[in-house]
């Protein structure tokens, strides 16, 4: 009977990849990583009055995924799944919101685009449903892919849960899921990156990841790498940047008084925990434990600044009683959760920290301990959770037996999981195979004339930047314009040309207009610290910003970035050098879901409504440029 069992079950999972084709699809559905609990341990959370508990429910949120199979179809369906209920429980507080708050109230042209789809005047396109839809240019292809009338009924997306659901999945498959991949950061980017990366709302990128973080535990699967951005420009806490390792740090130094008083300031002046919680309790346990904040790895940083978030409500949604009501809730529940939390993630369930539990939850009704048990059981608790958070660090440390793959999360495995695209050591993957495109026969001294021509004669930049300073400027990036086919190399040398010029003006620019004036460091950033006597403002044809961009640019190109920022204005190769070093890093990795991608990554906040002409305009000149290489621009083109 066995082998009969063994045939279905391969035959099943056969035919699973023809019908699906090359998606790599995991055997676990959805419905069954949903859970009921699954889903009511987030609804339950929001107050009894919120009109979403009446609204939202998983058998809509399966019903929506029916639609799109492609959904949870990335390479973990838990992480995926994880990320997708954390972003819907930022944007809703929990399943409570229907309606963007005071959307109602706001113009009704807020959210109109005229330049890529109309707009009804009698309506508006503010936050509705699980992602909170926005924009006409959302609500339109949305509905003709759903099938309603975005643009003259968008407030179906408020009534009808299904379709609601469906809406945020539509959203998620065509704009999330492509970039899932790159860690969840990738995908805060992707959903309001114009408004909170770059530092423009750390408290939301927070609160995003401590949801994460949160039900990647709850469904028993590893957070994974880069959790605010894997992209250097929207680095958003604790001076996290790229996939560079973190050096050695004193953890005095990181958790300053600025920086857990900006928790613990968020709370009620009546909150019991203010005369609780202190920072000299939390240095007091870290001294038992020397060890922590030791790893030279990035994942020290995050779990040092995953540990504190975890403490911190998001109040900068509370903008009515009920969102603040919302924000009370999470607040008082936070301590109990955080304990939960560090039990759950770690495989040290001890009895100390057992103990500290259980009487946390024995308490929970009674009267508070005395004050000197209170400030021993918070020395004992965050010394437990200090200790069992190292051990976690190193467990995840690669040093996998021979033959076996570091992946990208940091396990040991084969098969391309494992030993595919992230791949830290062991035998990877290798690289995909170069073509035989030539760069040099591509980029003509007629097609980087042309650009060049269209500045003014006074320029400073056509004295600066050359086709032969760009050409030698690709010797260390032989991986420039040579991915894919003939006709993919001609897209990406194009979409860089396009971005080149728009940032430029057509090689007239060097430096940013005004530059000099704006500050552009990054003070968070310890890896990458400023000279204050230096400005780190666009320069270049890729127009390098901030710290955090020129320190590891300078490491990789070979000149000093963070003491010598300018030698990006004074020398065309390394000019050149740091286009290019920028692109192949953080653009063409995404080059292939089309040039809108390339936009986003070079300056998502200009995505989503940002600045629609600035993208209008970057896009004409791709389209102009593939054509003068006769090469199809391609699906895509906007973000």
């Amino acid at each position: 009977m066995l082998f009969p069992n063994m045939m279905k079950a391969l035959l099943t999972i056969f035919m699973a990849r023809i019908l699906i084709g090359s998606v790599s699809v995991n055997a676990q559905s959805v419905a069954d990583i949903v859970t009921d609990s699954f889903f009511n341990g987030i609804i339950d959370q929001s107050d009894a009055s919120c009109e979403g508990r009446n609204f939202y429910t998983r058998a809509a949120f399966l019903e929506a995924v029916d639609s799109y199979p492609q959904f949870g179809t990335a390479d973990d369906t838990r992480r995926e799944v994880a990320a997708f209920f954390a972003h819907v429980t930022h944007e809703t507080g929990h399943l409570c919101f229907i309606n963007e708050i005071d959307g109602p109230s706001l113009p009704t042209s807020q959210y109109c685009d005229p330049a890529q789809f109309p707009c009804n005047p009698e309506k508006s396109y503010y936050g509705r449903g699980p992602l909170q839809l926005t924009w006409n240019f959302n609500y339109i292809p949305a509905g003709q892919s759903i099938g309603f009338d975005g643009l003259n009924s968008p407030e179906i997306v408020a009534s009808d849960p299904v379709i609601a659901f469906k809406t945020a999945v539509w959203f998620w498959v065509n704009n999330v899921q492509p970039v899932i991949g790159q860690g969840f950061g990738a995908t805060i980017r992707a959903i309001n990156g114009a408004i909170e990366c770059n530092g423009g709302n750390p408290p939301a990128v927070e609160a995003r990841v401590g949801y994460y973080i949160d039900y990647c535990n709850q469904l028993g699967v590893d957070p994974g790498p880069n959790l605010r951005s894997r992209i250097l420009r929207c680095m958003c806490a604790m001076g996290v940047t790229g996939s560079k390792s973190v050096k050695a740090q004193s953890v005095v130094d990181i958790v300053t008084d600025s920086f857990f008083n900006g928790i613990t300031d968020q709370s009620d002046a009546s909150c019991e925990g203010m005369n609780f919680y202190t920072r000299v309790s939390f240095l007091e346990a870290v001294n038992a434990y020397p060890q922590f904040g030791t790893a030279d790895d990035i994942s020290a940083m995050l779990r040092l600044s995953s540990l504190m978030s975890r403490m911190k409500p998001d109040r900068t949604r509370a903008k009515s009683k009920s969102d603040q009501l919302a924000a009370d809730q999470t607040l008082h529940s936070a301590p109990h959760q955080f304990s939960l939390y560090i039990f759950s993630t770690h495989p040290l369930h001890s009895s100390p920290i057992k103990h500290i539990l259980q009487f946390q939850k024995k308490k929970k009704n009674s009267r508070s301990p005395p004050s000197s048990m209170r400030k021993h059981l918070i020395t004992i608790l965050l010394a437990v959770i200090i200790a069992v958070g190292a051990t976690a660090v190193n467990a995840q440390n690669c040093g996998c037996e021979q033959g076996l793959c570091c992946s990208r999360w940091g396990f040991c495995g084969t098969g391309d999981d494992y030993c595919g695209t992230g791949c830290q050591e062991g035998p990877c993957n290798p690289p995909p195979a170069l073509n035989n495109v030539s760069v040099a026969d591509i980029v003509t001294p007629e097609f980087f004339n042309r650009i060049l021509d269209v500045a003014e004669v006074n320029c400073e930049g056509k004295n600066f930047y050359s086709r032969s300073a760009f050409l030698e400027a690709l010797g260390p990036y032989p991986r420039f314009g040579r991915i894919g086919s003939a006709d993919d190399s001609r897209r990406e040398i194009a979409a860089f040309f396009g971005h080149v010029t728009h940032e430029t003006g057509h090689f007239c620019y060097i430096e940013e207009i005004n530059g000099a004036t704006r500050d552009y460091c990054d003070e968070t950033n310890t890896q990458y610290p400023c000279n204050p006597n230096k400005g780190y403002y666009g320069r270049g044809p890729i127009q390098l910003s901030w710290n955090f961009n020129y320190g590891p640019a300078g490491e990789n190109i070979g000149f000093d970035g963070l003491n010598s920022p300018e030698t990006v204005a004074t020398d065309p190769v390394i000019s050149f050098k740091t286009a290019v070093w920028f692109w192949v890093n953080f653009v063409q990795p995404v080059a292939n879901q089309g040039f809108g991608a390339t936009i986003r990554a070079i300056n998502g906040m200009e995505c989503d409504g940002g600045n629609p002409t600035t993208v209008q305009r970057r896009i004409e000149y791709y389209t102009d440029y593939c054509n003068q290489l006769g090469v199809d621009p391609g699906p895509n083109l906007t973000c």
